[in-house]
Order: structure tokens, then C-alpha cells, then sequence
């Protein structure tokens, strides 16, 4: 299985000026569906990486499982998911992200 690439666009750090994005990675948008690794579980969610140094959030309630109490009881670090970014914060560089 292939990783896409994934590119967040806006306004690209000082030392990024000229080449804010990689070559031929189209930008990210709302509805995209990605696979990635889950990388850290805490209390309010889940980070999952996407592509190599982007990362995203899947808050505690976007997870599948409506009555899990604990993002841990769906997920555990390692576990390869696919997920819909639902929200892009260029300024900030986050993903929002969802398995619904």
C-alpha cells in the first residue's frame, strides 16, 4: 500500500519561503480520505500521521465507537486507520480528522 503525500498549504515558515510544498504533492482538502499510523492515544483523542511530518487529530468524539469512554479502547499506537480530514488550519498547520 502506498502513503500519499499531503501537503498543508498557507503561509509557509521564514526559513520555508521558496518551497512551502513538496513537488507534486497536491495541497489537502476537506473530505480527503488518508491512511496513516496512530502515533500517540491521550485522553482526549488520537494523533495519527499521514505522510512524513503531518500529523492530525481524531478528537475522542469523531472516533466510530459512540459509548467508547477512552481513546485507547477503540485504537492503540501502531494501528494503521483511515481517516476523512474534516477541518484545515493553515495558520496553526493541524488537520482535524475523523473515522465517521
Amino acid at each position: 500500500m502506498t502513503t500519499p503525500r499531503v501537503s498543508i498549504s498557507g503561509p509557509p515558515p521564514p526559513s520555508r519561503r521558496r518551497s512551502s510544498r513538496r513537488r507534486g504533492s497536491p495541497p489537502a482538502h476537506v473530505g480527503q480520505i488518508l491512511h496513516g499510523t496512530v502515533i500517540k492515544v491521550v485522553p482526549f483523542g488520537v494523533f495519527v500521521r499521514v505522510a512524513d511530518g503531518v500529523e492530525g487529530l481524531i478528537h475522542l468524539s469523531e472516533l466510530t465507537a459512540p459509548t467508547a469512554e477512552a481513546s485507547g479502547d477503540e485504537v492503540r499506537a501502531g494501528d494503521e486507520v483511515s481517516v476523512i480530514i474534516i477541518e484545515i488550519d493553515t495558520l496553526r498547520r493541524r488537520l482535524a480528522l475523523s473515522r465517521r
